[in-house]
């Protein structure tokens, strides 16, 4: 059984996938995801992963490549401002 918290979860993905199908990569990245390219590349990770677990160092290697250095909250400030664009923009 799902937390409360993931079954949200779970659901804003959900409605982006849906997106994602309906209108197609370029216009969820214009509609929703357009301010920076790196929240694009972490949505579509998880569009990919759909209902899978996907770890932390996962993310961070496929979002922003082994070479660079990142800080350790740069996926959690990414994934907040997904949440954050994903609740405005299918509200």
């Amino acid at each position: 059984s799902y937390s409360d918290h993931a079954r949200d979860e779970i659901a804003i993905f959900e409605k982006a996938r849906l997106m994602l199908v309906r209108y197609g990569r370029q216009a969820i990245r214009h509609y929703i995801i357009s301010h920076t390219e790196t929240v694009s590349d972490l949505l579509e990770v998880l569009l990919k992963r759909s209902g899978r677990v996907v770890s932390h160092e996962a993310l961070e290697g496929q979002v922003f490549g082994a070479s660079q250095g990142v800080s350790s909250n740069a996926i959690e400030v990414y994934v907040h401002r997904l949440r954050k664009r994903l609740l405005d923009g299918l509200a």
